[in-house]
């Protein structure tokens, strides 16, 4: 071989051995991009899936498109059950016979009436109960299609807490209105006591100083007023 032969080899190797070295540092690049992507995709997940509140995405159609475990627990449904069913199936009459009229409202006019706002609504369990809760919706637009994402918080026990407290406080305010009324019964017969022993006194203290029928001063006053003077004349020398 000649030289110039030998140096195009060397030319040629050296450039495959770059060749490959910047291939092996784009595919280690690209592997550690996409392993935090999946990272990232996985703590994402863990995320969705351990939120106290039920996560529901669904389409513009009302078409649900995922959701988390809170949501299966919420409502009874298995995620199978709910993927691809329209999420009116959450909801009890009429709202669920006019769900998708509101959404193409919405998409027609921008006119929010839930979307943004939290609001207390009423769901339906997979075994037909009802239940209150607050339902809060974004919407997300991705490839120039619109997603609506709903957190959803079962306030069951809260509601029930508070209707407890709430009848625990009309029975103490019945109870007081009736132990209010006991006093104040009470407080009246015992004016009438003692208007009844004042009007007994006044009576025995009147016989005993008054005859009955003449109404004129009795015998026993007589002489013990008659008493009293001729004391107090003796003691005076009259």
């Amino acid at each position: 071989l000649n030289q110039s032969t030998t140096l195009l080899i060397s030319i040629l190797i050296i450039a495959c051995v770059l060749a490959v070295a910047v291939a092996l540092y784009v595919i280690k690049h690209i592997s550690n991009a996409f392993c935090r992507v999946r990272a990232g995709e996985a703590r994402e997940k863990s995320i969705r899936e351990n939120m106290l509140e039920a996560l529901i995405t669904i389409n513009q159609q009302g078409i649900m498109e995922s959701c988390n475990a809170s949501a299966e627990n919420i409502f009874g449904y298995n995620r199978d059950e709910l993927i691809g069913q329209n999420v009116s199936m959450l909801m009890p009459t009429p709202h669920r016979e006019h769900h998708d009229e509101y959404i193409q409202n919405y998409l027609t006019t921008g006119k929010a009436k839930i979307i943004g706002i939290g609001r207390e609504v009423t769901g339906q369990r997979k075994d037909g109960s009802l239940f209150p809760l607050i339902l809060g919706v974004t919407k997300l637009v991705i490839d120039e299609q619109p997603l609506f994402i709903g957190i959803i918080n079962d306030i069951s026990k809260r509601k029930a807490a508070e209707e407890a407290l709430r009848i625990s406080h009309e029975k103490l305010e019945e109870r007081v209105e009736k132990r209010t009324r006991q006093l104040t019964k009470a407080n009246r017969q015992l004016e009438i006591l003692i208007q009844e022993k004042v009007a007994t006194q006044a009576r025995l203290t009147y016989l005993a100083n008054y005859d009955e029928l003449t109404a004129l001063p009795n015998r026993t006053l007589f002489y013990e007023r008659l008493h009293i003077r001729t004391v107090n004349c003796k003691r005076n020398k009259c």
